[in-house]
Parts: structure tokens; C-alpha cells; sequence
């Protein structure tokens, strides 16, 4: 008898073990899925940024309101549309929240809109917003469904407008910039590289409301009545991690993973984009990404009950000699496969993040040498002016001079200021 109990006991020892393993084993994937999504994420919002730094550009060297100008701004706009393929629309507005250029994606098919459509867009929260907001800081709302003349938009677009004022020469505001993100694809990225791991996979805003989730018909809540949210579908869960920045918790047949993005902050900008700053908000904006990982029953008193007891008091005489070191060569065969099967799935995340970090550096370059040719075309400006021999005077639309050049303050005895 004495052996029998030992042989049941290293039974059951056994199978604890591979139970703690296999729980193990979804409690890292489940950190890892969480992680890569995260990542994915924060690289759209780099990149958006980044684009930002080529629309400021073109914005900033626009005369303003000369309607030439505008048609060639707008024009450009259009290109930028269809290259890109993920930006709804381009806005520019004045100081009074007025649209003077919008450029609509319209699927694909990017049109000018003609001037007598353009909108006032002084009530909308961006602009209240980006309007007080410094040169090259930059505001990221909140993710919304978009809505025009105060309807939402269907089918629902979902989108996230990322602004900024745009400053003169001499530091005069002159207007706003806004991008429409189309939020959708940067989810369908989201979405596709986290898959194949947890049952439900959530991007929630920080009052709990689903902006993605394994069912359409829960998304959207906080714009349109009458649809739950993860806070009141799961509200104990929601309780435990609203308040907390990452990590794991456990209930009964799940296994709940949970990590904090910041669009607002926490967004390691490349050095070619030190001058442009993200705007903190007066209100949280963070998402919270959360996987729930269904986990079933260990299975051990489920084996047990579908054995009757003198098959299992017969098979443990049996085989008393042989289980107890054929379940133990098991077990280590099976520790070092999952540890094996770990070290992989650590190589390949570690992969993904080194090939996007590549891409982002090849980004940077271009922007980099963009901003090399801009000061190398201002500094032969300067240079042919100084050398001029003529007098040159350049005068804007008010008659007031902008531009000396020594020829000039020799010839009508006037030094430039």
C-alpha cells in the first residue's frame, strides 16, 4: 500500500507540474502578444508625427491668404493624399477656426474641396485646443468617430486628429494644421500582429469604452448610446486595472493581460523631430490594450474521473516500476521544449522590434536630408545677396521692406535692421 500511495502521489505530482508549465508558458505569450501590439501601435503614432514634420513644412511656407499660393498648397495636399493612403483630411484653418484648405481622401479618389463647402470648426475641441498651443507643438485628440455637420459618419470612420498652429517668419500665428488619422488601419495592424493568442482582445480609452473589440456591436459607446462598455461587461477586471500602468491578472478561467499606451507621451521621437513637442492634456487620454486568455481546467481530477478505480489500482501495480521515471523523462522533455519554444518566440519578437526600428531610421534619413536641403538653400539665398553688386530690395504686400542687401545700404546710405 505504501507504494501505491507513492506511485499516486508522484501521479499526481507530475501532472501539478505540467500544469504550472502550460499556465507558465500563456502567461508569458500572452505578455509577449501585448507587448508587440503596443509597439505596433506606438510606431504609427511615430510615424504620424514624422508626416507631420513634411505638412508643417509645406504649410509654413505658404503666403498666406494669397489664394495662389493656398491652390498650390491644397494641390500638394492632394499628392501627399494619395501616396500616403492614411489620412482622411488635411485642414488648414485660420485664427478664427474657419476652414481656408481642406483636402479630402475621399476612397481614394483625393478632391480639393471648393470653397463655398469649407466649414467653421470653431467649436470643435481641436481646435479650442491646438489654438493656444506653441510653435511646433503638436495636440493628439482623443479617437472618435468622424462626424460632419454634427452627424457621425457613415459607414463609422474612425479617426484621430493630430494639430498644430502654424507661425510666420516673425512668430505671428497664422492658423492650424490638422491631420484626420484613419484609426482603422493603424487596428488592422494592431489587430494582425497580436492574433492567434487570447480568445478577446480589447483597445479601450481610459473611461473604460471599447475603440476595438471581438465584437462590432460593443465598440463605440462613448459616441453612440445605448452600447456597454469593457467597464461594464467586466467590471471587476476593469476595477483592478484601470489604475495600474501593465502587468497580469488571474480569475477563475482567465488570464487577463493589460498594458497602458500613452499617444499623448511615452513616444521616443527620433532626434530629427526634437523640435516638435507633444502636447500634455488636461484629461487622461491613455488606451489600455487588454487580452483575455481563456484557460481551462487543469484536467487532472477530469482524468481521474473518467477511469474506474480498479482500472487505475490495476494499471498502478502494473506499472509502479516504469511510471514514475517515464512521467519524469516527460516532464524534462517537455520543460525543455517549452523552454526552447520561449527562447524562439523571444528571437522572433526581438526581431520585429529591430526590423521597425530599421524602417524608422530609414524615415529619418529622408527627413533629414529634407532639412539639409532647406538650410542649404537658405544659406545661398544669403550668400547670393551679399555678393550681389546691384542693389537689391525685396518688399512684401504692405509695402514694407524685407530684404537690404549691402549694395543696397551703399547706394542709398540706409543699413538694413
Amino acid at each position: 500500500m505504501p507504494l501505491f500511495f507513492l506511485i499516486n502521489a508522484l501521479f499526481f505530482y507530475v501532472h501539478y507540474k505540467e500544469d504550472k508549465i502550460d499556465r507558465r508558458v500563456e502567461e508569458i505569450k500572452e505578455q509577449n502578444r501585448t507587448r508587440i501590439g503596443k509597439i505596433s501601435i506606438q510606431r504609427d503614432l511615430v510615424n504620424l508625427i514624422s508626416d507631420l514634420f513634411i505638412f508643417i513644412f509645406e504649410a509654413e511656407r505658404t503666403d498666406y491668404p494669397n489664394r495662389e499660393d493656398l491652390k498650390e498648397l491644397a494641390n500638394e495636399w492632394e499628392g501627399l493624399l494619395r501616396t500616403k493612403q492614411i489620412y482622411d483630411q488635411i485642414r488648414f484653418l485660420d485664427k478664427t477656426g474657419m476652414e481656408i484648405v481642406r483636402v479630402n481622401y475621399n476612397n481614394d479618389a483625393p478632391e480639393i474641396v471648393p470653397e463655398g463647402q469649407l466649414q467653421d470648426k470653431s467649436k470643435w475641441d481641436y481646435f479650442k485646443e491646438s489654438l493656444p498651443l506653441a510653435n511646433r507643438e503638436i495636440h493628439i485628440s482623443r479617437m472618435n468617430l468622424n462626424m460632419e455637420l454634427g452627424l457621425v459618419e457613415t459607414p463609422f470612420k474612425p479617426v484621430l486628429r493630430i494639430s498644430t498652429p502654424i507661425y510666420d517668419d516673425f512668430g505671428r500665428k497664422r492658423g492650424i494644421l490638422v491631420l484626420n488619422y484613419l484609426v482603422s488601419l493603424m487596428i488592422e495592424r494592431f489587430r494582425s500582429v497580436i492574433s492567434g493568442g487570447g480568445d478577446e482582445d480589447y483597445l479601450l480609452n481610459n473611461n473604460g469604452f471599447i475603440l476595438s473589440g471581438p465584437r462590432a456591436e460593443e465598440e463605440w459607446g462613448h459616441v453612440l448610446d445605448g452600447r456597454p462598455s469593457f467597464a461594464t461587461i467586466f467590471p471587476e477586471i476593469w476595477r483592478r486595472i484601470k489604475v495600474l500602468e501593465e502587468g497580469q491578472i488571474f480569475t477563475k478561467n482567465k488570464i487577463v493581460t493589460f498594458t497602458t499606451i500613452h499617444p499623448a507621451h511615452g513616444i521616443k521621437q527620433p532626434a530629427a523631430l526634437a523640435s516638435l513637442k507633444v502636447h500634455e492634456p488636461a484629461k487622461g487620454q491613455d488606451w489600455k490594450l487588454v487580452t483575455l486568455h481563456q484557460v481551462g481546467s487543469s484536467g487532472i481530477f477530469e482524468r481521474l474521473k473518467q477511469r474506474p478505480q480498479l482500472t487505475l489500482l490495476f494499471t498502478a501495480f502494473m506499472v509502479m516500476s516504469t511510471l514514475g521515471s517515464f512521467l519524469l523523462s516527460q516532464a524534462r522533455l517537455k520543460r525543455r521544449y517549452v523552454l526552447k519554444e520561449l527562447q524562439n518566440a523571444h528571437d522572433e519578437s526581438e526581431e520585429r522590434v529591430h526590423e521597425r526600428t530599421k524602417e524608422l531610421s530609414r524615415e529619418i534619413n529622408v527627413r533629414k536630408r529634407m532639412e539639409s536641403m532647406l538650410r542649404t538653400s537658405e544659406k545661398r539665398k544669403g550668400n547670393i545677396l551679399g555678393a550681389a553688386i546691384d542693389g537689391i530690395i525685396t518688399i512684401d504686400e504692405k509695402g514694407e521692406v524685407v530684404e537690404f542687401n549691402p549694395s543696397a545700404e551703399a547706394m542709398f546710405g540706409y543699413r538694413a535692421r
